[in-house]
């Protein structure tokens, strides 16, 4: 429960007389606790404004004062890459004696826009936005001026937003020379949905090495996946049916590479000596599989500690336009690609 809160002679007591509403509800208002209805919610937090009342650090921010927590949306917990950000976030801001907010939103937009809206109420000083869902929702937080960072954008941000990701484009780039410099030129790509930024820097750098090269790549390289497992696994079986299939396979994810590797050994086929195989993140299933993934290491705690580090000048009044850090990847080398097959 909140700590007994003064301003002249206003207690957390006659915030709840006011509202009408129980002092168990008052103290969940003021902790950010997510069940209190949207209407009651609104009912406090316009009570608590108009009482002009400050307290512990939740209700200080409320009254416009730090609250000294800051929130990270994130789509999930459990995944690895979504971990690894938040791992580095959070040790800046402990670091910084910063507390995180961790709000899963299960990649539901209403789920982020109802998250945010809580957040910026008064419950934290600013947030850390992971892969969001809702670009209009970004609009709305910048136009009430409320601080924040987007990890890894989905889509392109609005100019003035700050953002922090990996180089796309030169990880890709890097890829395509790997390849290349082992003697391919019949190299495939499965893309991810053709709207996120990843997939259109990936893609960019794909289509530039081929170009420096003087490689013209037919249509049928490109077959778009879903970055999952699944989405790898047809994209590939399309690739593999062509008349003349591709000697190197460029998945713009590991989860798309080992949906891939399943597809390429359904067929009779081996990787690498049939069929180059490379990935993207150096998810720790990339090691692990047999044989080892060739990929790019995306570097996810380094991502969380910048838009931290970030947010928190920010906060510090640091001015946000042109705030965009991209962060250089690295190529992992492993089993999975060699030299192309000779030609019959």
């Amino acid at each position: 429960m909140a700590e007994q809160v003064r301003t002249g002679k206003v207690t957390i007591r006659d915030i709840a007389a006011s509202a009408g509403v129980s002092v168990a509800t008052v103290s969940r208002v003021l902790n950010g606790r997510p069940d209190v209805k949207a209407a009651t919610r609104e009912l406090v937090l316009d009570t608590i404004r108009s009482h002009n009342f400050s307290t512990n650090r939740s209700a200080r921010g409320l009254a416009g004062g730090k609250t000294n927590l800051v929130g990270i949306t994130l789509p999930n917990l459990h995944a690895e890459y979504f971990a690894l950000i938040l791992s580095g976030a959070a040790e800046t801001l402990y670091d910084q004696d910063v507390r995180a907010v961790v709000c899963p939103t299960l990649h539901q937009a209403d789920r982020e826009v109802s998250l945010l809206d809580r957040l910026m109420h008064g419950t934290t000083d600013g947030s850390l936005i992971v892969l969001p869902e809702s670009r209009p929702e970004l609009r709305v937080l910048a136009r009430r001026h409320y601080p924040f960072v987007v990890v890894d954008p989905k889509e392109p941000l609005p100019a003035g937003m700050p953002g922090v990701s990996a180089a796309h484009f030169s990880g890709a780039r890097d890829v395509m020379d790997h390849l290349i410099c082992l003697g391919h030129r019949r190299i495939a790509a499965i893309t991810g949905p053709s709207s996120w930024v990843a997939s259109i820097e990936r893609l960019h750098g794909y289509q530039a090495a081929l170009a420096a090269y003087g490689i013209i790549a037919p249509p049928e390289w490109l077959v778009e996946g879903n970055f999952q497992i699944e989405g790898g696994y047809h994209a590939a079986q399309v690739l593999l049916a062509l008349p003349q299939r591709p000697t190197a396979i460029f998945a713009f994810n590991d989860n798309m590479a080992v949906g891939a590797l399943q597809a390429i050994r359904e067929r009779g086929l081996r990787v690498p000596e049939d069929i180059s195989l490379v990935g993207f993140d150096d998810a720790q299933s990339a090691s692990l599989i047999s044989p080892p993934l060739t990929t790019v290491r995306q570097p996810l705690i380094e991502m969380g500690r910048h838009a931290a580090t970030l947010l928190l000048r920010l906060l510090d009044g640091q001015p946000a336009e042109g705030l965009r850090v991209h962060l250089a990847t690295q190529l992992i080398v492993r089993a999975s690609t060699a030299p192309p097959p000779a030609e019959d």
